[in-house]
């Protein structure tokens, strides 16, 4: 359903053959959607032209769309299928896998050329950001971020880089208690 944020109405979007939708991400333009969806109970990526028309699968079955951006031209997002991620064409094509990447990274951006992705490795205290190069897998460790004061902290991220990679946004949770003793006590 895509709500105007002034005057308009509200346009319901097809389903077409998918079941339920998840994670979705403008494509660039604004005029089409990049999405995760079920078909036959198979998770698929897809995307959408907000003019109308079903969702239009991009993706093998098994895929689904990771947490990650778009490349910087539009023309890739981040699939993620049986623990691996992959570099899937929005305009369909054989999806193609990112190397150098586990089960605990997530790519939170790429350079502007799109030759290197930037992966977060997710857990980590404080939080380090990798730089992978797409083409051979090369891993060197770009940069760490963390709030001035990590008592308590228990996880950062997800990390937002921007697209010069001049600014970043990140959250993160704090849980920070009080421990009493009490002696004499019977």
């Amino acid at each position: 359903m895509l709500l105007p944020v002034g005057a308009g109405e509200t346009r319901v979007l097809p389903r077409g053959q998918v079941e339920s939708a998840g994670y979705l991400r403008w494509l660039p333009g604004s005029q089409a959607l990049i999405l995760s969806g079920y078909e036959k109970g198979k998770p698929r990526m897809y995307t959408q032209d907000i003019d109308g028309g079903p969702p239009r699968p991009i993706s093998p079955e098994d895929f689904f769309l990771c947490g990650a951006p778009l490349t910087p031209d539009g023309l890739y997002s981040v699939g993620c299928s049986r623990g691996k991620q992959f570099l899937v064409p929005v305009n369909g094509g054989e999806p193609r896998i990112l190397p150098g990447l586990t089960r605990s990274n997530e790519v939170v951006g790429f350079s502007s050329d799109s030759r290197f992705a930037y992966v977060q490795i997710l857990d980590s205290l404080p939080a380090r950001v990798d730089r992978v190069e797409l083409a051979s897998g090369d891993r060197r460790e770009w940069r760490t971020f963390q709030p001035a004061n990590l008592t308590g902290v228990t996880s950062i991220g997800p990390i937002l880089l921007f697209p010069d990679l001049n600014a970043y946004a990140y959250n993160y949770e704090s849980i920070v208690s009080v421990l009493y003793t009490l002696d004499g006590a019977i």
